[in-house]
């Protein structure tokens, strides 16, 4: 007799648009996002998934508090909602918009879904980008927490996923490649995860700056320190932990926060799937400009 299965059911993603997205960025969440208003005082961390949100959105967090923007450190509020998320009796778009300013709003959706007045209002806008070999890496570690599809079970099946465009939120080259062109915007920051592990401090002063926020060497050196991916997840990040109710699974297996090692793909991709992943990542970036550290 076979063993029941616990793989989650189909209904974990659905298709919007030809993307496909997981259950808590419902379709009624998406219709409504193009209409979203957008502040001119809000902050934007976009990123595609697994590519250093968590962190980023901590930093930020900590720079408010430290300037005095924010008072209020309560661990069981998120800091910066996903705009594309509805988890309990109202919409995190509804929540954001009784939020006061200035609201940090975190997104993993592509540029089309994203608010027509995020290009209007031109809020600021931090974009993380990290390679996506290691993104691969830790969408396996983050779906064995957190079941999404019964398909991203192996290095390989989130691979082909990926590079097919068919994984949860699309295409990375489509996502990475439209904020990339706009890096010299001046409201936008475009930054690299792999810079940000190699020199904190100085992706943390490229913040301050970026937000016209006045904070003393001292200060940044703090924040620097309170924010390694170390500490961040020493602190188990508990606005998280609405998710983990969700499957029934304790904060001590969050997979919002492991490793944030450069180069762990080395210690899950075969030699095939490498050389398979680089053939596709070279054809997919065409003659673009942007080069990530692997390794």
């Amino acid at each position: 007799m076979s063993q029941p299965s616990n793989r989650p059911p189909r209904e974990f993603t659905h298709l919007y648009k030809g993307v496909r997205f997981p259950w808590m960025a419902p379709r009624s969440s998406l219709e409504a996002l193009p209409t979203f208003q957008v502040r001119q005082d809000d902050i934007w961390l976009l990123t595609y998934s697994k590519a250093g949100t968590t962190w980023t959105d901590d930093i930020v967090n900590k720079i408010l508090l430290y300037s005095g923007i924010r008072t209020d450190d309560d661990p069981d509020i998120d800091s910066a909602p996903y705009v594309e998320f509805s988890i309990g009796p109202q919409s995190n778009q509804e929540l954001l918009s009784a939020a006061p300013s200035p609201r940090v709003i975190t997104s993993h959706v592509l540029p089309e879904f994203l608010p027509t007045q995020i290009y209007q209002n031109k809020p600021k806008i931090i974009y993380i980008a990290r390679n996506p070999k290691d993104i691969i890496t830790s969408y396996l570690y983050h779906f064995k927490v957190i079941p999404i599809d019964e398909d991203y079970t192996s290095i390989r099946s989130i691979m082909d996923h990926f590079t097919s465009g068919n994984i949860i939120y699309g295409e990375w080259p489509c996502h990475v490649i439209h904020w990339w062109k706009k890096r010299h915007e001046e409201n936008v920051l475009f930054l690299k995860y792999e810079d940000m592990k190699k020199d904190l401090k100085s992706a943390v002063a490229k913040i301050v700056q970026f937000l016209g926020i006045n904070l003393d060497s001292k200060t940044i050196t703090l924040i620097a320190e309170q924010t390694t991916i170390e500490a961040t997840k020493q602190r188990k990040i508990k606005p998280k932990d609405y998710l983990l109710k969700k499957f029934n699974l304790s904060t001590d297996t969050s997979p919002f926060v492991r490793k944030g090692m450069v180069g762990d793909w080395k210690n899950h991709f075969s030699v095939v799937e490498s050389e398979e992943f680089d053939k596709w990542y070279k054809e997919a970036m065409g003659d673009i400009d942007l080069t990530f550290q692997f390794e």
